[in-house]
């Protein structure tokens, strides 16, 4: 549950402590160079083993393997990670640098997908314009925040206007179709947030 940008002192520190590690977060260039170093621990450091990135690359080089010893040729390649239902698909990171991995040098298309649920990017979106994605911001007494008032701080100031209404606002027409998806989340209630333990 660690952040990925915690992984590189982790990695460091189990160089050090020869003890193996398995994250499911993507290599960075800075956790690649680190090969060498695990290398010479004697140590396994494992990324992008848990369900995406993880399974989709195991059942993908099963699938790649047994085209190949049959002789096969692979002219594209698509995987999308996923459930069932009424979903979309956009693409995942940086496909083409999983060519060299998956032995798919030559292939004309590659492509790593991830499926949601309609409106997902659009709503997620939303976080990034309200800047609740910046993580370089400090927050001061996080203890006292709730959904609310988390999301409160990141709308425009109005002396009269409720949480909603200046949700709704940020929002507008074109999108209020939206608002029950942060509704859903429990962005507007007014309970305390559950592990927030930093002053």
């Amino acid at each position: 549950m660690l952040p990925a940008r915690f992984h590189i002192g982790v990695a460091n520190d189990c160089i050090a402590l020869k003890t193996n590690l398995i994250t499911p977060s993507y290599i960075s260039p800075e956790m690649k160079a680190l090969d060498q170093a695990a290398k010479d621990a004697g140590i396994v450091i494992m990324n992008e083993i848990g369900v995406d990135p993880g399974i989709d690359h195991m059942s993908a080089m099963k699938i790649i393997h047994e085209i190949k010893a049959k002789g096969g040729e692979i002219t594209g390649f698509k995987s999308f990670t996923g459930g069932y239902g009424d979903f979309v698909g956009y693409a995942n990171r940086d496909s083409l640098s999983y060519r060299e991995t998956y032995g798919l040098e030559n292939i004309p298309t590659i492509y790593r997908g991830t499926l949601r649920r309609p409106g997902f990017c659009e709503a997620w979106n939303v976080f990034v314009e309200l800047g609740m994605t910046d993580d370089t911001y400090p927050m001061d007494s996080t203890k006292t925040l709730t959904p609310r008032t988390f999301l409160n701080s990141f709308l425009p100031y109005n002396a009269t206007a409720t949480v909603e209404e200046k949700f709704s606002l940020f929002l507008g027409e074109k999108r209020m179709d939206l608002y029950s998806r942060f509704e859903w989340l429990g962005l507007f209630k007014d309970e305390p947030m559950v592990g927030l333990d930093n002053a």
